[in-house]
């Protein structure tokens, strides 16, 4: 009866309700909705500055509005109605009629309701009190302030997840314990454990040997012992047969490249360099030991030859990685003068504009606005950006970029950079895709001219995901990302990088992004987003499952037809005999109307291959095709490579021809009427950036954006960056298994491209591959700064404000920082302070009760400071905290 009404009441609900939590008293939220009477209340008072505000979405946000203008923390909260609002109230009366027909019975303890925040007795029997739930705030901070009074110091949460249990520590500043019993992210059995585990420590007395029957005590160690924890991903560990590879040594890659130069040198069958690295050459070798290996040499050859060749090439999929910041990057500054590159079709006056120059200014940068191109062009241009037209597009002028920074030489001042926002553009198909990437390139061109040499930076929006939750919004805009690739390894371009940011972004991204530009480590491709600033990076992919989300049922069936388009005729002809000998049932190789003849002597004839002409980016003639095959061997995929004989010649030609011809066979594909799969292949160069690939690696920028953007709404649309050996059916099959996107296989070794790769700037790429890693650590420079040593000699109160009073306010605010990232590493088991960003948000690392209890303790003691232990919930992050506790001690120094 509860579960029918239930849905019955919902739908009864009006849509559109939200819920905030906001840091502000409740009287001060019940002055604001003064004048919103009746369409927003509060829904919950979590503590003395934790409010929950619920109703109406256009009044719940001017109230958030006024808040964060007062500097309120605001957080929108992920529920599908506005519960304990004036919205409730259309359900009352139905819910009063449901509960009127179920038992009540007095409580037999003490009941603390979180309707009244006391003791109640009788009320809670009668159904009117449940209809006051529904309506009512839940009073969460009285109540716990009455199970206080009543003695209670420790607290269990028994629930799905550990929802309540932080909140406890909003109200209590100590002395109290708060335990889950259960959590989301943890099994059931390990998180219960947890929990009696954490209650023995707070004081509570626990029959162990009913928790643990069989169990027994040991004594434990009489030294000093202690642990380290490590977050390990599970992808990294699993190698190409499927087995766990021990996790490689943290402080030691010797191990890793003395086994890969190991199996190189069996590999190439080269007896010295294995004899030399086994000892045994020269007069240090035995020669009975040489002859042993010279013998089995040729084994080991064949066996590992044989292994690769039956072994599925490596998977790797893109992920993002947070950026820390050192120290003293929390308050370096931009220095000189820093252009705003802004297309006419936005104009020096656009919001997002003007936001990002006060950004810029408020990190010591003279943001100037200088706009490209002309508007009237520029708005004819983006009204006809998707239509996917053939034509040339106009390149924007960048005269008034020569002439900023020729009146900035004059008057003596200094260029400090060039952020590009000519990516910008609500636009979408090929056509938008060349007018981004070719006035981008006109840009570095005129800045070139003008002896400019300053590091540019080009802002995209929405263009790259992050994570599941994130989708594409921009796929023209990826064209940058693909292009920033290529101009990351020309030594002849200050090319920085390019940095997403999400389609919606308030203020503090784009603090965030003024900030990455300040010390953006090495990194040229960035995402800002609310939770941090995140680095692309390449990483290990399982070969077992889908592993960039949860796998489901392919659309491709072996018993199908494929068509291989696009690439050259070699590459088509190679591509077909490995899906045919790989499980295909029957594949096209089809060759554009207006290709020539291929040359040379035409392939044999092979039995499931057929060739056809036919443009797969034209529904009709795909359309013709289709209905042409043979009943039993239906269209099930196109595999669609980009015809790289047009991407000879200077690059902005070559991005016109690229990205013009292969707009991908999206519009080909809809006039099908059962689902067909496209896979955009590519090199694998053309995803991780090299200077020979040409304007293909802007087109696989574009393709991966567009790849994710249908992935995203679960049409079959991937793109597969490959050996051209390693394309096979089981690899498309896993690629549609994926949904992110985007698969990567490859065998190539990463160690020995990582060594070449060391000095180009796209190095960061490959840092999320540990044999990489190892290479690129090898090859660093000498001389890195290591250490701050900013607290040598702190070790209490007393010594903190000595060496404090040796240093100027910087080097204050630098010291602190580091001292609070220090005691966030401690609390939550890291091996030093270089595993937590400086401005990562105190809510995304981990905290839970009582750590942060512990964490504020530390302080206190460290500083002397009498400090509230709800600091990672006043304070953003490590950088904020740190200006919170120098202002505190500036007054003591001062004084002093």
């Amino acid at each position: 009866m509860l579960v029918a009404a239930r849905g019955r009441l919902m739908q009864a609900l009006p849509a559109g309700g939200v819920m905030v939590a906001v840091q502000a008293s409740e009287a001060e939220v019940l002055s604001l909705l003064e004048g919103v009477e009746g369409r927003v209340g509060v829904a919950a008072v979590n503590g003395p500055e934790a409010v929950v505000v619920s109703g109406a979405g256009a009044e719940v946000g001017e109230v958030a509005a006024v808040l964060e203008a007062r500097g309120r923390r605001v957080k929108r909260l992920a529920v599908s109605h506005a519960f304990h609002s004036p919205l409730m109230e259309p359900v009352l009366e139905d819910f009063r009629a449901v509960v009127e027909g179920l038992a009540f019975h007095e409580p037999t303890m003490p009941f603390v309701s979180a309707v009244t925040g006391a003791v109640v007795g009788a009320e809670i029997a009668a159904p009117g009190y449940w209809v006051r739930h529904v309506r009512e705030a839940v009073r969460f901070a009285d109540a716990l302030q009455a199970l206080h009074a009543f003695g209670a110091r420790r607290f269990v949460e028994v629930g799905p997840d550990a929802v309540l249990t932080g909140l406890v520590g909003q109200v209590f500043e100590a002395g109290v314990a708060a335990v889950a019993v259960l959590r989301r992210d943890q099994g059931d059995a390990r998180a219960l454990m947890s929990a009696v585990g954490r209650l023995y420590v707070a004081g509570v007395s626990v029959d162990w040997s009913a928790v643990l029957p069989g169990g027994r005590r040991v004594e434990l160690p009489t030294y000093a012992f202690q642990h380290e924890r490590y977050w390990l991903d599970p992808e990294e560990l699993e190698t190409a047969d499927g087995t766990v590879a021990p996790a490689r040594p943290q402080d030691n890659t010797e191990t890793l490249d003395t086994d890969a130069r190991f199996w190189a040198a069996v590999a190439d069958e080269d007896l010295g360099s294995l004899a030399t690295l086994l000892g045994i050459d020269g007069e240090r070798g035995d020669a009975a030991e040489r002859a042993a290996v010279e013998a089995a040499l040729p084994v080991l050859a064949s066996w590992l030859g044989r292994r690769r060749a039956t072994a599925p090439a490596p998977h790797y999929r893109v992920g993002w990685t947070a950026v820390t910041r050192r120290p003293d990057g929390a308050t370096a500054r931009l220095r000189g003068t820093w252009l705003l590159a802004v297309p006419a079709r936005l104009g020096p006056d656009d919001a997002l504009v003007t936001r990002l120059a006060s950004a810029l200014r408020a990190v010591g940068a003279d943001a100037r606005v200088v706009t490209v191109g002309d508007a009237e062009v520029a708005g004819d241009e983006e009204a006809t950006g998707g239509s996917g037209a053939a034509g040339d597009v106009g390149t924007a002028s960048c005269d008034g970029i020569a002439a900023e920074v020729s009146d900035l030489a004059a008057d003596g001042g200094e260029l400090g950079g060039v952020l590009s926002l000519l990516g910008l553009t609500a636009a979408d198909g090929p056509r938008a895709a060349r007018k981004v990437a070719v006035d981008t390139l006109a840009l570095l061109e005129a800045l070139s001219g003008a002896d400019a040499s300053v590091p540019v930076w080009s802002l995209t929006s929405g263009a790259v995901s992050t994570g599941a939750s994130e989708r594409v919004t921009g796929s023209a805009q990826a064209v940058l990302w693909g292009l920033g690739r290529l101009l990351a390894e020309d030594t002849e371009v200050r090319w920085a990088g390019v940095v997403d940011v999400p389609a919606r972004c308030g203020d503090r991204v784009l603090r965030r992004l003024a900030e990455a530009l300040v010390s953006p480590a090495g990194e040229t491709e960035l995402a800002v987003r609310d939770a941090g600033v995140f680095a692309r990076r390449l990483l290990k992919a399982a070969t077992a499952d889908g592993a960039g989300g949860p796998a489901r049922a392919t659309a491709l069936v072996p018993d199908g037809t494929l068509v291989v388009s696009g690439g050259i005729d070699t590459w088509r002809d190679r591509m077909a005999r490995s899906l045919l000998a790989s499980g295909a049932a029957h594949v096209l190789v089809a060759t554009g109307p207006d290709e020539p003849e291929p040359t040379g002597t035409p392939e044999p004839a092979v039995d499931g291959i057929t060739h056809v002409v036919c443009d797969v980016a034209d529904g009709s003639a795909l359309a013709r095709l289709a209905a042409s095959l043979p009943d039993g061997l239906p269209l099930t995929g196109v595999v669609h490579a980009p015809r790289v004989a047009v991407a000879d010649g200077p690059l902005d030609k070559a991005l016109h021809e690229v990205l013009g011809a292969e707009l991908p066979a999206l519009t080909g594909l809809s006039g099908i009427a059962d689902p067909v799969a496209l896979f955009l292949a590519v090199d694998v160069d053309a995803l991780v950036g090299a200077p020979d690939i040409g304007a293909v690696a802007a087109l696989a920028g574009w393709w991966e954006a567009v790849a994710r953007e249908q992935a995203a709404d679960q049409a079959p649309v991937r793109m597969v960056a490959a050996d051209p050996d390693a394309l096979d059916l089981a690899v498309l099959e896993r690629a549609l298994e994926r949904t992110d996107g985007l698969l990567v296989v490859t065998r190539r070794d990463w160690a020995q491209y990582a060594g070449t790769h060391a000095a180009t700037r796209g190095r960061r790429l490959l840092e999320g591959l540990p044999e990489a890693r190892a290479a690129l650590d090898a090859a660093a420079p000498a001389g890195e700064p290591g250490e701050s040593g900013l607290l040598a000699g702190v070790d209490g109160p007393e010594s903190l404000r000595r060496v404090l009073a040796a240093r100027d306010a910087d080097e204050r605010l630098e010291t602190l920082v580091e001292l609070v990232r220090g005691q966030v590493a401690v609390v939550l088991g890291h091996a030093s302070a270089d595993a937590v960003s400086a401005d990562g948000d105190f809510m995304d690392l981990g905290f839970a009760s009582l750590t942060a209890v512990e964490f504020g303790h530390r302080l206190t003691t460290i500083t002397g400071l009498k400090l509230p232990a709800t600091l990672i919930y006043d304070h953003l992050n490590p950088v904020e905290l740190a200006e919170y506790l120098a202002d505190e001690l500036d007054r003591e120094l001062t004084a002093a």
